[in-house]
């Protein structure tokens, strides 16, 4: 149970949550109000690679 930031709104959330994803490229962190185009594109480095803790 680690607090991140959110790389859009600066919000902390619990990295346990499954609705908090990170990119597996650069490691930003995203909320779940800020998951990008379909939920899963970074916003920093333009690729679709983001997941939770759990691998979705």
């Amino acid at each position: 149970m680690a607090q991140v930031t959110c790389a859009v709104c600066g919000a902390t959330a619990d990295s346990d949550d499954y609705r908090v994803k990170s990119c597996t490229v650069c490691g930003a962190w995203y909320c779940y109000r800020h998951l990008g185009q379909y939920k899963s594109q970074c916003t920093k480095c333009k690729t679709y690679t983001l997941k939770n803790l759990h691998g979705r």
